[in-house]
């Protein structure tokens, strides 16, 4: 019998596999069994959410290049997508200043810069867009959005009035802000942020989770991680002194730096949330509201979401948690293809059948260097499962 799957995937994280192709490879194995499948890759503001928009966008849609500064200051290319009927630019920061442009010894937040998303935002304005919605997971920074605003023409200055270098180490030691040349070039301007995480910068409560819950992941090694990460996170609470103090004479109702998904992407969001109107989304809910994710799901007997791990953070906002909770409002099955999964019942969380693509014995470099390997032959190892639910 004929069933009609809905592939609506996220990117497995590290893979080789951009989302478009994670999601092609899960059809084209459904496919040979003479399935019907139609492909939706996912996007919930981390990492590839660049390339799912542009899966779902087509023809409508222009991927764009520009030259913009890596987050240690080299020159590289970075794509975004211009869709030229809305004047909407769609902005992965991680392109220019994610993890995935630097080597892994590299990585260093103290010395890390937001500059280059600035200029992708630039080269945005300049081809005419008024609206930006912008993604920050998967990013190398820890900034609080330092580089990013300074590229727009904000100037940040410490106690002897000299201007400062955007950059972690940096952040204690800012001690005034000039957004003047930034608010005239963002006049008119709709900006909007694409997370999978609701972290605030600062937390209300103490010890609470706050911008330095995803740091440690930022450092090339644990070492470097115990020797920065107290610098950071005065820096922290320097920034939000400074810039929350700002909101409040702009009549703002609450404390900024509270605000949920101001600590996302090492606090990229924060400064525009705070001081420019821009707005902050879930970026699974905006993706789905956009490309009809409900209505594909309706179409389909059984959808098939996945990503790199399953696990409790799956639950807390990412994109195969969307899928499934949709899927479930209209009674249809769910599988989720993961490299690994925590060990949980998930069926109470809405799961018909989970498929582990790693196997236990592969190192996990192997592993995600044969993610496609592993993923066709895990969909044809569990197919009989598949086309019993």
């Amino acid at each position: 019998m004929q069933i009609s799957f809905l592939a609506a995937s996220n990117a497995f994280k590290n893979s080789p596999l951009d989302v478009i192709r994670v999601n092609k490879v899960i059809a084209e194995e459904l496919r040979a069994k003479g399935h019907e499948v139609k492909e939706s890759p996912i996007g919930d503001g981390g990492t590839d959410t660049l390339d799912a928009f542009a899966g779902n966008l087509g023809a409508s849609a222009q991927l764009m290049t520009s030259r913009v500064l890596d987050p240690f200051g080299r020159r590289i290319s970075a794509q975004w997508l211009h869709i030229p009927e809305s004047s909407t630019a769609i902005i992965e920061s991680a392109k220019a200043t994610g993890l995935t442009v630097i080597k892994p010894d590299e990585r260093n937040p103290l010395e890390a810069s937001t500059y280059g998303t600035g200029e992708l935002i630039i080269d945005a304005l300049d081809s005419g867009c008024k609206n930006l919605k912008l993604t920050v997971g998967g990013s190398a920074t820890v900034d609080a959005g330092m580089g990013m605003m300074k590229a727009l023409g904000v100037v940040f200055k410490d106690e002897s009035h000299g201007f400062l270098d955007p950059k972690g180490s940096n952040l204690k030691d800012i001690r005034e802000i000039e957004i003047i040349t930034a608010v005239a070039k963002l006049q008119g301007i709709n900006i909007e942020f694409l997370s999978d995480v609701q972290t605030p910068l600062r937390s209300s409560v103490p010890d609470g989770e706050n911008v330095m819950l995803y740091t440690k992941q930022k450092f090339r090694d644990d070492a470097s991680f115990q020797a920065g990460r107290e610098i950071l996170d005065q820096g922290m609470d320097n920034i939000a002194n400074i810039v929350d103090e700002m909101a409040r004479k702009k009549k703002a109702r609450r404390i900024a730096s509270q605000e949920p998904t101001t600590g996302a992407g090492g606090g990229t969001p924060y400064i525009p949330l705070a001081l420019f109107g821009a707005t902050t989304y879930s970026g699974i809910e905006r993706f789905a509201e956009m490309f009809d994710l409900e209505g594909k799901i309706q179409a389909a007997d059984v959808v098939i979401t996945g990503e790199g791990r399953l696990d409790k953070q799956t639950l807390e906002g990412k994109g195969p948690a969307e899928v499934i909770r949709l899927a479930k409002n209209h009674d249809k099955k769910v599988i989720v293809v993961c490299g690994s999964a925590e060990d949980r019942n998930w069926k109470d969380h809405g799961v018909d059948l989970v498929i582990k693509i790693n196997p236990n014995d592969l190192p996990l470099a192997e592993a995600i260097a044969k993610t496609e390997e592993l993923l066709r032959a895990a969909i044809r190892a569990n197919m009989s499962l598949i086309e019993a639910l």
